[in-house]
């Protein structure tokens, strides 16, 4: 499968120059996913069908927190538990077992 795009405007070639290769390293550095900046909703995350049970857990304590707050803040914790309840929607739409991951 042949690879196409661009490194800085560039067009990407099969073999690159050898003081190319420092560009090209920066890039894939950039591109590739840092597990200690994770957010919400990423792409690239992994969970598990205990991820999408803490999720919810988590979101029924904002619910229960919001109630005893003030109601800016009670609103605002309600959203992040709507929210949190739609990843754990999500990633039981999208679930797949190991299994048929890999086939």
């Amino acid at each position: 499968m042949p690879v196409t795009g661009r490194i800085e405007g560039r067009q990407w070639r099969e073999f690159m120059d050898y003081e190319e290769t420092p560009i090209l390293v920066r890039h894939l550095a950039t591109a590739a996913a840092n597990q200690f900046a994770c957010q919400l909703g990423c792409g690239n995350a992994v969970r598990t069908d205990s991820h999408a049970r803490a999720a919810r857990e988590h979101a029924d304590r904002l619910d229960a927190k919001a109630v005893s707050v003030p109601q800016p803040l009670g609103n605002r914790l309600r959203r992040t538990a709507d929210r949190f309840r739609a990843l754990a929607d999500a990633h039981d739409s999208a679930a797949q077992t190991a299994e048929e991951a890999v086939a």
